[in-house]
């Protein structure tokens, strides 16, 4: 398991910790950027749980995986928008952190379904804090 960790730092907690996101990765793919290259992600939802919505279980999520260059506060490694039907999800990681993340995940795909826990914050009922992530 790779585990990934930011301490808040000074990351304003506007309405608290959301317990971890499972998405069950069900894609990898390289998109193009200036400077390194960046990654998307795609998967589904693992379970209902802290999203402020009545089920979320099974619902898509893209997260986009950028090189580093644009910065968040202290602590953030990205951010989140929860829609009706959808999650989005921006992380800004290290070109070797994320190649390695899009790496292990795409072996994982080969003989089976990885998960991919997202940790942070709420910042309001439709917006995320992204501060750390967990592959298993």
């Amino acid at each position: 398991m790779i585990e990934r960790q930011i301490e808040r730092g000074g990351a304003k907690r506007c309405a608290g910790p959301v317990p971890g996101l499972a998405v069950v990765v069900t894609g990898v793919a390289a998109h193009a950027s200036e400077g390194a290259p960046g990654f998307d992600i795609t998967g589904v939802l693992a379970e209902d749980g802290p999203l402020p919505l009545p089920s979320v279980s099974g619902m898509d999520v893209a997260i986009a995986v950028n090189p580093a260059g644009t910065t968040f506060r202290g602590g953030v490694l990205g951010q989140g928008r929860v829609y009706e039907d959808r999650v989005e999800v921006d992380l800004v990681l290290g070109a070797e952190e994320a190649r390695g993340l899009c790496a292990g995940l795409l072996s994982q795909l080969e003989t089976g379904a990885p998960v991919l826990e997202l940790r942070g914050d709420a910042i309001a009922a439709s917006l995320l804090r992204i501060t750390g992530f967990n592959r298993s």
